[in-house]
Order: structure tokens, then C-alpha cells, then sequence
């Protein structure tokens, strides 16, 4: 009996060693999927959202993004934008904002691909976004690249992608 309490002992041990070696040392590509599910989040809003939410969720987005970030958007429900800087997507979020009365992102399809130097990774997603103007979702596929910086994941680029329908 004392040898399956020993056994038990250095099982819980293992486990337990396991679970602090992840919340100290988290995978990137996790903390990559974290970072992308509160960017979807930052990006959703509610119908007539208060201007100093709207306000706080778009500075919260920016700080998710490198300060020279570049976002190359060409769809059908967007038009072609470029921007530039964390400045560029912050007017350019809020003015989206006070022109659709709530939204709800998502991306319900990511793959993440980080480089052997583990300081910089390539996200292939789906957008999912709803409005209350538009009767069906709309979807676009985009190539993001993360890179680490001073210990943050930041997005550096984002880009629509053409695919083969």
C-alpha cells in the first residue's frame, strides 16, 4: 500500500510540475491564440456602445499591435485600405465604430506556425464578422505575422488573402 502512495505521490508531483512549467513558461503559439481571441474580442462591441467603452476597447486593441504595424485590407465588404501605425488603426477603428452599430468578431478557423527562433510566427485565419446591417455574416481569410517584442506578442502585419473559391 505504501508503494502506491509513493507512486500516486510522484505522479501528482509530475503533474503538478508540469502545470507550473506551462503557466510559467506558456507555449507561444498559445499565447498567440490568446492574443487573438482578445483581439476578436476588442474588435466586437455592442449596439450603441458608450463612447468611453467604444474609446477603452480600441486603445486596449492598439496596445495588441506592434507601433509601426502595417494592415492590408482588400475585400468586398471593406473596399481596399491601407494602414499604417497604431495611430492609423486607432481613427480608423473608432471611425468604423460610429459607422456600424455593434459587431461581433470572431476566427473560427486559426493556424499558427511559429518560427524555430520562437520570435516571430505566421497566423493563417478566418473572420467571421456580423453586423446589423448585412443579413449574412461576413468572412475573409488574412495572414497575420506576430513577432515577440520587449516579451509581448504583437501583430505586425495583417493582410487580406485571395483565395480560390
Amino acid at each position: 500500500m505504501s508503494k502506491l502512495r509513493g507512486v500516486i505521490l510522484v505522479v501528482v508531483v509530475v503533474a503538478l510540475g508540469v502545470w507550473l512549467w506551462g503557466v510559467f513558461f506558456p507555449n507561444p503559439e498559445r499565447i498567440i491564440r490568446a492574443r487573438l481571441r482578445e483581439i476578436a474580442e476588442r474588435a466586437s462591441f455592442p449596439a450603441n456602445q458608450s463612447p468611453f467603452a467604444a474609446l477603452s476597447d480600441v486603445q486596449r486593441l492598439c496596445a495588441l499591435v506592434s507601433p509601426d504595424v502595417t494592415i492590408q485590407v482588400n475585400a468586398p465588404a471593406a473596399g481596399h485600405r491601407s494602414i499604417e501605425g497604431r495611430e492609423d488603426l486607432r481613427h480608423a477603428t473608432m471611425f468604423w465604430r460610429s459607422n456600424v452599430n455593434g459587431a461581433k468578431v470572431e476566427f473560427p478557423d486559426i493556424a499558427v506556425t511559429v518560427a524555430p527562433d520562437k520570435q516571430s510566427a505566421e497566423v493563417l485565419l478566418t473572420v467571421k464578422a456580423r453586423v446589423p446591417t448585412e443579413p449574412d455574416s461576413i468572412y475573409e481569410e488574412m495572414k497575420v505575422a506576430f513577432r515577440k517584442l520587449d516579451g509581448n506578442w504583437l501583430v505586425t502585419h495583417a493582410e487580406t488573402v485571395r483565395m480560390l473559391r
